[in-house]
């Protein structure tokens, strides 16, 4: 628990790390160039005399810190401007009306099951009695039975409250000759009567199926 609170500080502050090298960088350039022209100074008018030994250190220490800061500069260049990914917390989606779902292929022979494993009895009655039968299905660690079209049918239960009124179906090349199938088990639901369902295509905007 403490670092799921911690995370999102730590990622935060990783984030500010090269901005904080680029301010250091600069600060220590100004620095330097002071040193430097300090140096240059007593040494064009022959006071070599004046230079302790602890200047020449301090002097060589912050030409020193300049490179390293410019180093890491340099290879922090690409962290900038990352891609900026959402960041997923427990809280549950808001529902929709019109429901975009992706469709994975069915490894099964799809034409002898109809897109449903032999070992999963469902009674299609309504889609919650049959997700947690499909969630019992998974428990046993023998002959566990996974099925991932089981998915997008969750997806559907959680949304119908909303109420649901379209949902559009985006296909891989191999699951675009499979929705019939998918189709079909959706229509044995008589809660999802009412939905249309669309189909969309690389060419056509969408297809009614």
């Amino acid at each position: 628990m403490k670092y799921e609170k911690i995370e999102p500080i730590w990622s935060e502050f990783k984030e500010f790390l090269p901005w904080l090298a680029a301010a250091a960088t600069v600060l220590s350039a100004n620095l330097t160039s002071s040193v430097i022209w300090e140096t240059f100074n007593i040494w064009a008018d022959g006071e070599k005399s004046n230079i302790s030994c602890w200047n020449i250190i301090l002097h060589i220490s912050f030409c020193i810190l300049f490179v390293l800061l410019v180093v890491k500069f340099y290879r922090n260049r690409n962290k900038f401007f990352p891609p900026r990914t959402r960041r997923f917390s427990n809280k549950k989606a808001e529902k929709r009306k019109h429901l975009f779902l992706f469709l994975s292929n069915s490894s099964l022979k799809i034409e002898e099951t109809s897109g449903i494993p032999d070992k999963l009895k469902l009674f299609f009655r309504n889609i919650a009695e049959d997700l947690e039968i499909m969630k019992k299905a998974k428990e046993p660690k023998e002959n566990e039975v996974r099925w991932n079209w089981e998915m997008p049918l969750r997806a559907i239960n959680y949304h119908l409250e909303m109420p649901l009124e379209t949902i559009t179906l985006i296909c891989s090349e191999k699951s675009r000759n499979q929705v019939h199938f998918f189709l079909n088990i959706c229509r044995k639901y008589n809660e999802l009567n009412n939905i249309r369902f669309y189909l969309l295509l690389q060419k056509n905007a969408s297809q009614n199926i």
